[in-house]
């Protein structure tokens, strides 16, 4: 297991990026299939992608918002972080075998809010294709708002 990085937004800066890599394979995809339900042919069925024009099964998309989710929720800011929104488009299909790059950059910064925006980028690491690309607001647990949230 990675170590989950401990920013406060008081440690964050506009620019600070960080981005890791995911060999996509064939078990991720399953594994994301059967967790979710979404077994569309298009994402199981290689010769169903084919036939729709697609050089072999297609990634789901928010297998990729979840990769996203690593990124925040481990790395950037880390434990004490929750999304807030997510704003992604996927220019490019992601498919088995792809080795893919999750990269987010650090656009804004609120105090008054206590969240920040990233700008992300999840890039295909053999034909530098951009596959998705996003904006992501992103809250401090700590000090803010949820800080105390318990419903009851």
């Amino acid at each position: 297991m990675p170590t989950i990085s401990k920013f406060a937004i008081t440690d964050v800066y506009e620019g600070q990026s960080f981005n890791f890599d995911v060999a996509i394979t064939d078990a991720i995809i399953d594994g994301f299939a059967e967790l979710t339900g979404d077994t569309s042919p298009l994402h199981i069925d290689d010769n169903f992608a084919i036939q729709r024009g697609f050089k072999g099964r297609v990634v789901h998309g928010a297998l990729l918002c979840g990769l996203v989710s690593r990124l925040i929720g481990v790395h950037l800011p880390g434990q004490d972080s929750l999304l807030l929104s997510m704003n992604m488009k996927f220019p490019m299909p992601t498919y088995v075998n792809d080795l893919v790059q999750i990269k987010g950059v650090i656009d804004t910064i609120s105090l008054a809010t206590m969240a920040i925006t990233l700008k992300i980028e999840i890039i295909n690491k053999q034909s530098h294709s951009i596959l998705a690309k996003g904006k992501l607001v992103v809250g401090f647990t700590v000090g803010s708002k949820f800080a105390n949230h318990n419903p009851k």
